[in-house]
């Protein structure tokens, strides 16, 4: 899993901020991101205020919902626009 003993978490760098493709420790020391969290900063830490704005509107009235209890309007025109861009033998 994920989650472990504590002791395991002894020295690593205490992150602070990102910018651009950087993190940055609280003693300054800079860091390539490599990694880019995977799939959540794929614009790196500095994102375009459209992206932002977006983000805010969206967090603003429904942040999330198990796929599980319910379709949501943002989650269809995903869908809809990956529809447009993948091959049709996708389904």
């Amino acid at each position: 899993g994920t989650w472990g003993t504590g002791s395991a978490f002894r020295g690593v760098p205490l992150i602070t901020h990102g910018e651009g493709c950087y993190l940055f420790d609280i003693d300054g020391n800079r860091y390539l991101d490599w990694t880019s969290q995977t799939l959540c900063v794929n614009l790196g830490y500095n994102a375009p205020p459209a992206v932002l704005d977006a983000a805010r509107r969206q967090l603003s009235c429904l942040p999330m919902v198990y796929g599980g209890l319910g379709n949501t309007e943002i989650r269809i025109r995903c869908a809809s626009l990956l529809s447009e861009l993948l091959p049709a033998e996708l389904g």
